[in-house]
């Protein structure tokens, strides 16, 4: 009697939750399309861009216009009213565009009506251009520019291709590769690989989890820390520096003629190369070193 009652019970609270995903399923029809718009430019350019669920994609053309390209992918919303082609439609005649001068923000639809989209951008722009993206589970390409560049990503990795200037990374869990930053490199990770190369001065790099290889190729300060992964730093040839290298459970290898001070032993390292400066500081959870 009672296991009966209780059967009833269940299949009372299951019918409309089955019903809401019926109708959730029946909303959940998509729409796509797309927008293209080019600015024209007098100068070095500021470019803001942002997007939720998209890709970036940014990469150098003309030095007097700055090409948008927008993919455009609508989701239906069972509280929305407005259905996923209509929103494309929206879109393609209002895109979320916007040019100051040389200030050009792209991202955030100005239709407060709009929602469940994700566009993704193909932008070309001039070489003179400092850049400032941000993506919220979705890739990013950027490069080559003058810069700087900042760029984060929640969930997606980040890719820059050579910057003449400073590069600021940062991604919650996706891995980031940096080929070429001639002011310096930052990048952070939660969760995910760091790949960098050819990079000017100071090298600053962070992970949870994930292994990092980096390579300096101008004299300046290096601080690399991954919570479990291996490390490998490479440095000029005729580089001079300050190491202090540690690990958690790893081994440590050095090819260069070090005077070494303080305790060393397996899994730690300090030592001078010629005056002593700039400092190198290197540290793992759990994984090898090697300092080239």
């Amino acid at each position: 009697m009672i296991r009966n009652v209780l059967l009833r019970l269940t299949m009372v609270v299951l019918a409309p939750c089955s019903m809401l995903a019926c109708g959730l399923g029946g909303e959940m029809t998509g729409a796509s399309g797309m927008f293209d718009r080019t600015l024209q430019v007098s100068g070095p350019v500021d470019l803001e861009v942002r997007t939720g669920s998209g890709t970036i994609s940014i990469r150098t053309g003309a030095d007097n216009a700055v090409r948008v390209i927008g993919h455009i992918r609508a989701f239906g919303l069972f509280w929305s009213d407005i259905d996923p082609a209509e929103q494309v439609r929206r879109l393609e005649a209002n895109p979320p565009v916007e040019q100051r001068g040389d200030l050009i923000r792209i991202g955030s639809p100005a239709d407060p009506s709009v929602h469940g989209v994700a566009i993704s951008y193909e932008l070309t722009v001039p070489v003179e251009t400092r850049i400032r993206a941000r993506s919220g589970s979705g890739d990013q390409v950027i490069g080559p520019v003058r810069g700087p560049v900042d760029a984060r990503s929640g969930s997606g990795s980040v890719r820059i291709d050579h910057v003449g200037d400073h590069v600021r990374v940062t991604t919650g869990s996706g891995r980031i590769e940096a080929l070429g930053a001639d002011a310096g490199l930052e990048a952070r990770a939660g969760s995910g690989s760091i790949y960098a190369e050819a990079i000017g001065g100071l090298l600053r790099v962070k992970t949870g989890s994930g292994c990092v290889e980096v390579e300096q190729i101008e004299a300046g300060p290096i601080d690399v820390e991954t919570g479990s992964g291996s490390v490998r730093v490479r440095m000029p040839a005729n580089a001079t520096f300050d190491l202090h290298a540690r690990t958690g459970s790893g081994l440590i290898e050095n090819s260069r003629p070090l005077a070494v001070y303080g305790a060393v032993s397996r899994h730690q390292l300090s030592g001078r190369l010629g005056n002593g400066s700039p400092p190198v500081q290197i540290a793992t959870g759990s994984g090898d070193i090697r300092i080239e």
